[in-house]
């Protein structure tokens, strides 16, 4: 690959899921149920190791609903590893969406 080509989602996602350094999880609730969808779809995501760093992605998202009466926003998670036995490291996102779409 050169460093000009830009991947798409797909292929993000694979090269991912081929890499023997990491193996992870998703749990996802509400409308961001996208991420894991694309990680399922490209194949690939099993056979890992000890050799591994381990991730997990969560996310709960509440949409716009048609109306627009409700307040959309969300929460993400993401706990990995930097090398295989580390202790894990945490990022915890609220994402709000103050104006209107």
């Amino acid at each position: 690959m050169t460093s000009k080509e830009t991947l798409n989602t797909h292929q993000k996602a694979l090269e991912i899921n081929l890499d023997p350094t990491s193996y992870g999880s998703f749990a996802e609730i509400g409308a961001g149920q996208e991420v894991a969808r694309w990680f399922l779809v490209v194949g690939g995501a099993s056979g890992r190791g000890a050799r591994s760093c381990f991730f997990s992605f969560v996310d709960t998202i509440s949409a716009p609903n048609y109306a627009g009466t409700n307040e959309p926003h969300g929460w993400v998670g993401l706990r990995f590893q930097l090398h295989p036995g580390d202790q894990p490291s945490d990022i915890v996102l609220h994402i709000n969406n103050a104006g209107s779409f």
